[in-house]
């Protein structure tokens, strides 16, 4: 911890990033608390964790906490169960408690299966609020395993009952220690246990036990009142570990994507290219004459216009089309969902090539700047992040050769300005 993580460079891609604006080295580096702290997790993750929502980070922080504490509730439940049926036996005959034997191993068998679908693949990366919900549906299953207790067992002296009593407030409060920061479940899992006890005591004759419902009632609304301020903990917690992420992957000039946020973002297109045999696109872009903006208007006059580049580059871009500032004057365009190389070219280019057009306003004066563009297109370029990043680096180092011969020309009589034009 401390420091700086620099962001990492993709080897021959092309150039690296050049000093050429006052933000060059908070763009190339990365507050390492912020980047350390989530260098370990997949890429597919870390960037849906970047683009959560704050109740979709909440529901993630919520899901991962309920599984984590499955292997220690599984062994807790049959332990528990095995002594209860054990100490059933010296008062009740065996088809009963063999019934609530029979009755809760289905009820068990299917917690196993919502359990083993939210583990599966990327179920809670991608639907991190669906894995909850089927997590809240496991809890409510298992709080009906204990449902019979009261309801089939309580029926013999008034130590019996509550001892019973006893048991089913430990089975609730331990589920409230797995559940303590997800309310809904920890409510799905108490009502069925705690609810059929309440009635129990409040019909029985014996005034302790109709004094013990009523207090179970309110040791109910005080684990609820602890569970939602368990919440609202792990609501800030996750808050902060969304505005981590975020910061590690954005540069903070232009609030796009920086390189890290860029390979990381790409990584995940491709991902979900390969699932659905679909197309991924990437476009360089390199501002020509920047250096002349910041010799001319000093480095405050150079930010304002990367600021303003990157305003109008997300004005031209569509949903599919996710723009990253990945140097110092360069960014790229990630495309996912294209039929082919010239369509993508078709659609895009040009409304890349119109965001310099106009000349950017400065104090004291106007800049004007140019770009060269370079497009590759996955699978027909490259099968990964590498090929496709040296294939596009190369195209636009082509267009910016041409821009320069074609500049060359203009200067020998008889050649129109303009005759050559940049492409993919």
């Amino acid at each position: 911890m401390g420091g700086y993580l620099p962001i990492p460079h993709s080897g021959p891609i092309g150039k690296p990033p050049k000093p050429t604006d006052a933000t060059d080295t908070a763009l190339m580096s990365v507050p390492a608390p912020a980047a350390s702290a989530h260098a370990v997790l997949d890429p597919t993750l870390r960037m849906a964790l970047a683009d959560d929502t704050p109740a979709t980070a909440l529901a993630r922080e919520q899901a991962e906490l309920i599984l984590r504490s499955i292997p220690s509730a599984v062994i807790a439940t049959v332990v528990v169960m095995a002594a209860c049926a054990a100490l059933l036996r010296r008062y009740y005959a065996w088809p009963r408690i063999a019934g609530w034997i029979a009755f809760a191993l289905p009820l068990f068998g299917a917690r196993l299966a919502i359990w083993r679908q939210v583990l599966r693949g990327d179920a809670l990366c991608a639907r991190p609020r669906a894995c909850l919900r089927r997590l809240h549906g496991a809890a409510l299953l298992a709080g009906l395993t204990w449902t019979p207790l009261p309801l089939w067992f309580f029926a013999h002296d008034d130590l019996w009952r509550l001892f019973l009593t006893a048991v089913l407030l430990a089975v609730a409060s331990a589920a409230m220690a797995a559940l303590a920061a997800a309310p809904i479940g920890a409510l799905c899992y108490m009502l069925p246990v705690l609810l059929p006890l309440i009635a129990q005591l409040l019909l029985a004759h014996h005034p302790l036990l109709r004094a013990a419902g009523w207090l179970t009632f309110v040791y109910i609304g005080f684990l609820l009142l602890v569970s939602r301020r368990m919440r609202a903990m792990l609501r800030d917690k996750s808050q902060w570990r969304l505005d981590a992420i975020r910061s590690s992957l954005t540069d903070p000039l232009t609030g796009l994507a920086n390189r890290m946020g860029f390979e990381q973002r790409l990584d995940a297109a491709l991902h979900r290219a390969r699932r659905r045999a679909a197309a991924v696109a990437v476009v360089f872009i390199d501002l020509d004459g920047f250096k002349g903006v910041n010799d001319g208007h000093g480095h405050a006059g150079g930010d304002r216009v990367l600021r303003e580049f990157a305003q109008r580059l997300r004005a031209v871009l569509r949903a599919n089309e996710r723009p990253a500032r990945v140097g110092g004057d360069e960014f790229a365009v990630i495309v996912e969902d294209v039929a082919a190389q010239t369509d993508a070219a078709a659609a895009l280019l040009p409304r890349i090539e119109q965001v310099a057009d106009a000349a950017f306003a400065l104090d004291g004066g106007a800049a004007r700047i140019g770009m060269s563009l370079g497009m590759a297109c996955f699978p027909a370029d490259g099968d990964d992040r590498a090929a496709l990043l040296a294939r596009a680096d190369a195209r636009m180092y082509q267009a910016k050769a041409r821009r320069r011969d074609a500049r060359s020309e203009q200067k020998e009589p008889g050649t129109r300005p303009g005759q050559e034009t940049c492409s993919s």
